[in-house]
């Protein structure tokens, strides 16, 4: 990873500075919230600069990146970021697509706390009863009453 700082060629003379290059690819609504010009300014005076990524093209063919930010999702965007993990070890990024698909299926994010086992502590700390309904929408009121729920 590159970072700011004096660097030493071979023979002992300075290069230039290297910054640390963030490549990112956000939703519109992220973007404008993530990256407001004040904090542009303040991680430019640290060295670091902000890069879109263009997700029409290769992402192999852009950067050099020591940094790639995302928060898409869909079967071909992970595939590309997976496939640039692979052949790109040095570059570090947030979020990975498998620690993201952990999160979205709620099953598995709700086991983590069950595996907790928080129940001794000052409180109760427990999971909400919860179901999936595989069959037709028409079916979920008779299905939550059959299971004991109610509808918020």
């Amino acid at each position: 990873m590159r970072l700011k700082g004096e660097h030493f060629d071979a023979e002992g003379e300075e290069e230039e500075e290297q910054k640390l290059v963030v490549g990112y690819a956000l939703t519109l609504k992220k973007k404008k919230s993530f990256l407001q010009p004040e904090f542009e300014r303040l991680a430019c005076k640290k060295g670091i600069s902000f890069v879109a990524i263009d997700v029409n093209r290769p992402l192999s063919d852009q950067g050099p990146f020591d940094i790639i930010l995302h928060k898409l999702s869909g079967k071909e965007w992970i595939d590309i970021v997976e496939d640039y993990r692979q052949t790109h070890p040095e570059v570090a990024v947030i979020d990975p697509p498998d620690a993201i698909q952990h999160v979205y299926n709620r099953h598995s994010m709700l086991q983590n706390v069950v595996d907790l086992n928080l129940s001794d502590f000052y409180g109760r700390v427990c999971v909400p009863r919860q179901m999936v309904i595989m069959k037709d929408p028409l079916s979920i009121p008779d299905e939550v009453a059959k299971a004991g729920f109610k509808l918020p």
